[in-house]
């Protein structure tokens, strides 16, 4: 009985300390489509916020986050069921055939034919989004010190070589 009863105790103690776990792996599932919202809020891990620029962020946060997700899934509007599929297929094989950058890309577009309105609506989409991810970069540096945006901008230059 006393050994029933250890097991149970040690059972007991395992899902307590997995079930955060679950829980972390449930909010990711949710957020799948956040990801690119949470992106445009995202500072290089040297960054270290103080506890007013954190308010700050927040605030930022809160005015550009429903914008952000309305223009995603704008964009998301814009390809069909059998489109997204194509691109997610696409995108397998070329990740498997070992293509990166501009070739996995331009592999991608070409399997999901996107139509004449598609493209002038994803551009007129994307220019949208440049424009506010701009404007939230800019209200971020706004109240970051001179050295966190040197790190940002170290950063952007990493990005872009």
């Amino acid at each position: 009985m006393r050994k029933f009863v250890l097991k149970f105790a040690v059972l007991a103690l395992a899902v307590l300390i997995a079930s955060p776990v679950w829980a972390a792996k449930e909010d990711k599932k949710k957020e799948k489509g956040g990801k690119a919202v949470a992106k445009a809020f995202e500072l290089p891990s040297i960054i270290v916020l103080s506890a007013e620029q954190m308010t700050k962020l927040a605030e930022v946060k809160k005015e550009f986050e429903p914008k952000l997700e309305e223009l995603n899934k704008k964009q998301a509007g814009i390809l069909t069921d059998a489109q997204k599929t194509a691109r997610k297929d696409a995108a397998k094989a070329a990740k498997a055939a070992g293509k990166t950058g501009k070739e996995a890309q331009a592999e991608v577009a070409a399997a999901i034919k996107l139509t004449d309105d598609q493209k002038k609506q994803q551009e007129e989409v994307g220019k949208e989004l440049k424009e506010l991810n701009g404007k939230i970069r800019n209200q971020i540096s706004s109240f970051l010190t001179e050295e966190q945006k040197t790190h940002l901008v170290a950063k952007k230059k990493k990005k872009d070589a």
